[in-house]
């Protein structure tokens, strides 16, 4: 899964100068009125976004899929190199049975983030890539892997792995430029399109992951 997810998501320009973020959403708003989702499964409720609070009054977004794909997030342009740090917190309640990542069969996780790269001109009007990073369950912290639906344009990173942190939020911070740079062997394109994500459509199985606090800034990433 699956570069397709990027064509429903609406175009957002969200500009924190002070702050130097190009992209900074807490769900304290409610949902986002530019950000868009897209759904792929065989089951009756494939999956559903919605915005939940904490007994301490935080809001956040919660994906739920029952034999589903579900993905929301908006589409974005900036360039990594400038803007390299990526932060977000996630929580898991709920993996999917017996997923694989690296298999077509088993390829689902309860929490992903998109990030999806373009370079969009008159010799390569379709030219995309994807980091993905993933909440996983069998292979360890810092794999990288083929996407076994997109293998030449999509990188699974592994950034957690187990039920350890299961049912706590856990906060991550990453390196754009460093992170495509170490999957593809080149400098990034600029960053057509975030989503957060939850599936559970190949194990036909069931997911429930939140996400909150989405920043992208000029702030060099923690190693």
């Amino acid at each position: 899964m699956r570069l397709r997810i990027v064509a429903p998501l609406a175009l957002a320009a969200l500009t924190f100068a002070a702050t130097g973020a190009v992209l900074h959403e807490d769900f304290e708003h409610q949902m986002p009125s530019s950000w868009r989702s897209t759904t792929l499964g065989t089951g009756s409720h494939n999956g559903s976004a919605s915005i939940l609070a904490d007994p301490d009054g935080n809001h956040f977004l919660s994906i739920a899929t029952a034999n589903g794909f579900y993905a929301m997030g908006p589409e974005t342009d900036f360039d990594p190199t400038s803007f390299p740090s990526l932060s977000w917190r996630w929580r898991v309640h709920q993996f999917p049975s017996g997923a694989n990542i690296e298999k077509k069969s088993g390829d689902d996780a309860a929490a992903r983030l998109y990030i999806v790269f373009s370079s969009r001109s008159f010799f390569h009007p379709l030219s995309t890539h994807a980091l993905v990073y993933v909440w996983d369950t069998t292979h360890p912290v810092g794999a990288i892997l083929k996407s076994p639906y997109a293998p030449e344009h999509e990188r699974i990173i592994v950034q957690e792995s187990g039920p350890a942190k299961l049912g706590g939020w856990v906060r991550e911070t990453v390196d754009l430029a460093r992170d495509y740079k170490k999957a593809f062997g080149k400098s990034p394109d600029k960053v057509s399109a975030i989503a957060f994500a939850s599936d559970s459509d190949n194990t036909h199985s069931a997911t429930l992951g939140d996400f909150d606090d989405l920043i992208v800034t000029s702030l060099p990433a923690a190693k």
